[in-house]
Formats: structure tokens, sequence, C-alpha cells
């Protein structure tokens, strides 16, 4: 009996030592996945930071070609560009350049208009005589 018992006793040790190693290793192999997630979780982090970072870096170059053509905030206008593109169209022949009148000088300008009016009108009669 006594040998029955220390029998039983050994089978209930092997067995319970059987299931706590089984436990650790359930344990350690929990882990083991759980730090291959983390890692795959990382990798694909740093390669969604790299996409990020690829597209700004594009739209950077982008606006700075942009902003090279354009100067900025607006247009960069050459005036030697601008004054070639003009000779070569036909604004120039057909142009009427005038000097714009201030709202003071008006008055005078009346003034020097009726003067002028009434010369050509005397010159005008002087022609007739």
């Amino acid at each position: 009996m006594h040998a029955a018992a220390s029998f039983l006793e050994s089978i209930h040790l092997n067995v319970a030592e059987f299931i706590s190693i089984y436990k650790s290793k359930t344990k350690f192999v929990e882990k083991i996945k759980i730090m291959v997630f983390q890692q795959q979780q990382r990798i694909e982090l740093a390669e969604l930071k790299h996409r990020h970072n690829m597209e700004i870096l594009r739209e950077k170059e982008k606006n700075s070609v942009v902003d090279a053509q354009h100067g900025g905030d607006g247009y960069v206008f050459n005036t030697d560009d601008i004054v070639k593109s003009l000779a070569k169209s036909d604004v120039f022949k057909t142009a009427e350049f005038t000097m714009p009148r201030d709202d003071d000088d008006d008055e005078e300008n009346d003034e020097d208009d009726e003067e002028n009016d009434e010369d050509e009108q005397a010159t005008k009669r002087r022609k007739k005589q």
C-alpha cells in the first residue's frame, strides 16, 4: 500500500511538473508571438512614416518648382521678356499712348482748351479772308 501511495504521489508530482512546464512553454510561445507582432507593427509604422515623409518631400519639391517659376507668392515678370513679346505682337502698332489727367488739372485744361478753340476759330477766319 505504501508503495502504491508513493507511486501515485510521484505520478502526481510528475504530472504537476509537466503541467507547469507546459504552462511556462505556452507563456513563452505567447510572449514570442507578441514580440513578433510588435516587431511587425513597428516595421509597418516605419514604412508608413517613410511613405508619408516621401509624399511630403514630393509636395515640397513640387511647391519649390512652382515657387521658382512663379516667384513664391506671385508671378515674377521679366521686363525684357514682356517687351520682346509685345514687340512680336501688333500691340505697339495699334496702341495710342495718352497721358492721364489729374482732376485738379482738368479745370486748367478746360480753360486752355477754350483758348485753343478760340485761337483755331480765329485762324480759320483769317484763312477765309
